[in-house]
């Protein structure tokens, strides 16, 4: 089972690196979901750790029917992001029938022919998953992150078991949204599941600034455990 954290500063993912992490997810602005990075962050640490490293493209919060400018500009992201040594892109985007934006998602494939590819979860928003998810198949994306059209993998528990017996181990089903050590041996129990995406997240204030704000760290403790109960579960 591959653990996926998603991390949203520099210390975040040096510190889940020095946890024995393998993967991670890089963004910013996890509070609201998760923004794109710096290139010049992905480049430091793919020079700094031995970390595989997911980029995610995402120009701002809100909905994910991009304008053709924004398109344009998420395209030229990915190329820095390549550039800068990304292993791979996570990136997401809609019609406004919320349908998967194929023209957009082709163009993505395109640049992206040598690096891994996950359609994050807006495709929690679209209209038929089953269709969508063999869209995306079709287009070559490699997985799908999907808390199953749920608030939470847990709540959506019973759509990703039909994910993942329709995707037959051509795409990847990547659960995420809620995932911790108090409910991750729920998840365990699904047929086929290769992967999953947390935070592991703890919550620091920084009280010292003349306004209240915090920012999220990468709780060791907590992923220890979630890798103790994924290693003590019964192989399926």
């Amino acid at each position: 089972m591959l653990i996926e954290i998603c991390c949203e500063n520099l210390q975040y993912a040096i510190d889940a690196h020095s946890a024995g992490v393998k993967r991670i997810e890089y963004c910013s602005g996890l509070a609201i979901g998760g923004l794109s990075p710096q290139a010049s962050e992905i480049k430091y640490l793919k020079q700094n750790t031995g970390l595989e490293l997911m980029a995610l493209v995402r120009p701002h919060s809100g909905g994910f029917d991009y304008s053709t400018d924004e398109q344009k500009m998420m395209l030229e992201t990915i190329e820095s992001f390549l550039k800068a040594g990304a292993d791979g892109i996570v990136v997401g985007a809609l019609n406004p029938e919320k349908t998967i934006n194929q023209s957009f998602m082709s163009a993505v494939t395109a640049l992206c022919e040598d690096v891994s590819i996950t359609f994050h979860r807006a495709f929690d928003f679209v209209e038929d998953p089953l269709l969508s998810m063999k869209v995306l198949q079709e287009l070559g994306v490699d997985r799908i992150l999907t808390s199953g059209h749920s608030p939470s993998a847990i709540e959506g528990q019973e759509r990703l078991q039909s994910l993942l017996d329709c995707a037959e181990g051509n795409i990847i089903i990547l659960p995420g949204a809620g995932i911790t050590s108090t409910n991750v041996k729920i998840l365990l129990r699904l047929d086929g599941l290769e992967e999953i995406h947390l935070s592991a997240k703890q919550v620091k204030r920084l009280s010292s600034l003349p306004f209240e704000t915090f920012e999220y760290s990468f709780d060791q403790k907590e992923y220890k455990k979630i890798l103790e109960i994924i290693q003590e579960a019964p192989q399926r």
